[in-house]
């Protein structure tokens, strides 16, 4: 029996390396639900931050590139979304909060969710949008059936063995849901890859099914932005330790399993240290001193679109009232003009605003 498989679950649940990441990430997470009752103010600001980071995260997946401030309306729905690109936002801004909102109304092994996440993500195309698109799961019931299929789908059947085996994986074989989470998805997008919405998808199951275990990582930090910055590093090695030219290689099943716990820890680990650092701070105080440390760490001129990209939350106002700030302490320089103008860290002081 080949060992990239959901049944081959004993090499993995009695991996001695993948139970130490799990058990780091308990006790992580053990605090963070402590803290989500100890700094709810700051709690709060995260979750709003995570969301913004996510639908970032997942729209750097596609083709779709919107200024950020528009990005930051269809977001905050604020704007209603026009053309295909914007619609395509809408559809992931709505998804997501539908996951963090409805989860507890679906069992954790019910298939369907899928269903319900595609169609959350497709559901502001028009028709003739939507016709465009082959189709992922040709017996969705939620969306119309004039769609084209592809061999990149999944059957309802399909989807119904995926959940039975991760199911029997966790209450059966006594998999850790840490690890068998990681499996399924690999499995899952294994057999959608090479679809448009298949990564994306992807990523939204693992919001789901954190949810459903009841871990909390995933409402205060994007997951998915850290996932984009690991992977390309990380599949990179894989490609050429292997020798793979195939730049859409699937990460085999042990690799793909340790790099999603590994990134899972690293993010309890960041959002439990910014947690400690700025537990007493204002939000607008850590809006600025969330820009500060960006701008401070720029060894070549940056632009205000990229500290826009890199803090969505902090808003248009705040970033130039930041740049005004730091101009007139003499600690940055303007470089250019109109619509061409970068800012240049100058000054030696870097511990804080105030220097």
């Amino acid at each position: 029996m080949k060992i990239d498989t959901l049944s081959a679950t004993n090499s993995y649940k009695e991996n001695i390396h993948l139970l130490e990441f799990v058990h780091e990430i308990e006790f992580y997470d053990h605090h963070l639900h402590k803290k989500e009752l100890q700094y709810p103010s700051l709690m709060k600001h995260l979750q709003r931050q995570a969301n913004l980071l996510t639908i970032q995260a997942l729209n750097n997946l596609t083709s779709i590139h919107l200024a950020e401030e528009r990005m930051i309306q269809l977001v905050r729905n604020t704007y209603s979304p026009f053309h295909i690109q914007e619609r395509e936002l809408a559809g992931h801004r709505d998804a997501l909060s539908y996951i963090h909102d409805h989860h507890i109304d679906y069992s954790v092994y019910d298939f369907r969710i899928v269903y319900i996440i595609h169609k959350e993500i497709n559901q502001h195309l028009t028709t003739d949008q939507l016709n465009e698109k082959t189709s992922l799961f040709p017996e969705n019931p939620l969306l119309p059936h004039s769609i084209t299929s592809t061999s990149q789908c999944l059957s309802t059947a399909d989807l119904q063995k995926l959940f039975f085996e991760f199911q029997s994986s966790i209450e059966v074989q006594k998999m850790h849901p840490l690890i068998a989470i990681p499996l399924l998805l690999h499995k899952f997008f294994k057999q959608i890859r090479g679809h448009y919405d298949a990564l994306r998808l992807m990523r939204l199951l693992n919001i789901y099914l954190l949810h459903q275990f009841d871990y909390r990582i995933q409402c205060y930090f994007s997951l998915d932005r850290q996932f984009n910055e690991s992977y390309n590093s990380f599949h990179d090695s894989f490609l050429q330790r292997f020798k793979d030219q195939d730049a859409d290689a699937i990460l085999p099943l042990h690799q793909w399993t340790q790099f999603y716990l590994e990134t899972v820890l690293t993010a309890y680990k960041e959002i439990g240290g910014f947690i400690n650092a700025y537990k007493n701070r204002s939000i607008s105080e850590i809006k600025m001193e969330q820009i500060f440390t960006f701008i401070t760490s720029q060894s070549e001129p940056f632009t205000k679109q990229q500290l826009l990209e890199h803090h969505p939350e902090a808003g248009k106002q705040l970033v130039e009232k930041m740049l005004r700030i730091l101009r007139n302490k003499g600690q940055i320089r303007c470089i250019g003009k109109g619509k061409n103008i970068k800012w240049e860290w100058i000054s030696e002081k870097k511990n804080t605003i105030m220097s």
